[in-house]
C-alpha cells in the first residue's frame, strides 16, 4: 500500500522570483483580517494591486464604531473633525520625538551609563516647534472653561488613548471610574470632547 502523499510548503519568494516579480502580493491573511474585525481599509496602488491599511488603536476602533453608528451626514462630519483633531494630536507628539528610542546594549559597559544620552531632547527645530504645539495643546485641553471641573482629568485620558494607545477602560480607569462600563463611557465623552475643542483651537471648526 502506497504511503499517502505529503503536501509541499509552497515558498512564496521563490514563486515570486520565478514570476519575475519583486512587489508581495499575497496581502494579509486571513486570521489577521479576523483580527482586525473590520477596522481596515482597502485602497488601490496604482499598480493593480491593492493597500490595506489597518485601524487597530484604540482611537481607530472608536471612531469607526460611532462613524458606523452615525444616523445623518451631520454626525458623520463632526466625528470626521474630531478624528482630524485628536490625529493631529498624535502626530505632534510622534515627530516631536517624545516617543523616545531604545538605544543599544553594549555588555562591556555594565553599570556604565552615558551622562550624555539624551534621546528624548528635541534634536531639530521642527521637533522643537512640534513640541511646542503639543504642550500648548495640551495646556488647553486641561484649562479649558468648558472643561474645567474635569482639570487634568481630560489630558490624562487623552494622552493615554491617541499617544499612548491604551485602551478606552484604561485611560477611564486612570481618571477614577470604578467599573469597566464606567470607565469606557466616561473616557469616550472626554475624548470627543476634547476632539472638539482641539478642532476649535487649531480653527478646523468654528466655535458655536
Amino acid at each position: 500500500m502506497a504511503k499517502p502523499r505529503q503536501a509541499e510548503p509552497i515558498d512564496r519568494d521563490e514563486e515570486r522570483k520565478r514570476r519575475g516579480s519583486l512587489d508581495d502580493t499575497r496581502g494579509p491573511t486571513d486570521e489577521r483580517l479576523r483580527m482586525a474585525q473590520r477596522g481596515y481599509a482597502v485602497g488601490d496602488d496604482k499598480r493593480g494591486g491593492k493597500v490595506y491599511q489597518f485601524l487597530d488603536s484604540a482611537l481607530d476602533r472608536l471612531y469607526g464604531r460611532l462613524v458606523r453608528a452615525a444616523k445623518s451626514e451631520g454626525q458623520t462630519d463632526q466625528l470626521r473633525i474630531e478624528y482630524a483633531a485628536l490625529s493631529r494630536y498624535h502626530r505632534l507628539f510622534v515627530e516631536s520625538g517624545m516617543v523616545g528610542s531604545i538605544g543599544s546594549v553594549d555588555c562591556n559597559r555594565n553599570y556604565s551609563p552615558s551622562p550624555f544620552g539624551r534621546a528624548h531632547l528635541a534634536q531639530t527645530e521642527r521637533q522643537l516647534d512640534d513640541r511646542d504645539a503639543y504642550w500648548r495643546a495640551r495646556y488647553h485641553l486641561d484649562h479649558n472653561p468648558e472643561t474645567k471641573l474635569l482639570g487634568h482629568k481630560v489630558g490624562i485620558v487623552v494622552d493615554n488613548v491617541v499617544c499612548h494607545g491604551n485602551s478606552l477602560e484604561v485611560a477611564g480607569y486612570s481618571v477614577g471610574k470604578d467599573s469597566k462600563t464606567r470607565a469606557i463611557k466616561a473616557a469616550e465623552q472626554i475624548l470627543r470632547d476634547a476632539g472638539f475643542t482641539l478642532a476649535i483651537l487649531w480653527g478646523m471648526v468654528r466655535a458655536k
